[in-house]
């Protein structure tokens, strides 16, 4: 994928796939932070295992990491068309948007399932 980005008042992220034709162009601003975060949230950033296709299989590898901080966002401009399989992104099915500065993973070897 092309991809580009921009940090002014707000930020601007642009990712293009010419294989696919899925792009994400987004402009925002960086909100306050969640006070409190939902099950869903949860459930989506405290993820303690990153899988991977290698040759031969995919590998799990054990992650530990600090909870992630998650902050609203005011989006500005968003185009959006992402299709794999069954699924199909799009500005106007988008439901819940965060933004997070990211967090430091310690990983430990993988293992083959």
């Amino acid at each position: 994928a092309r991809m580009s980005r921009k940090f002014d008042s707000h930020y601007s992220y642009n990712s293009v796939n010419p294989r696919n034709g899925n792009y994400l162009n987004i402009d925002f601003s960086i909100g306050d932070q969640l006070s409190a975060k939902t099950e869903l949230d949860t459930w989506l950033t405290e993820r303690y295992y990153l899988y991977m296709d290698k040759r031969g299989g995919v590998g799990v590898f054990p992650v530990h990491h600090p909870e992630w901080k998650l902050m609203n966002i005011d989006i500005h401009q968003l185009g959006l068309s992402y299709s794999i399989g069954a699924i199909a992104l799009s500005q106007s099915n988008v439901e819940l948007v965060h933004y997070s500065p990211g967090v430091k993973v310690i990983a430990w070897p993988d293992r083959k399932i």
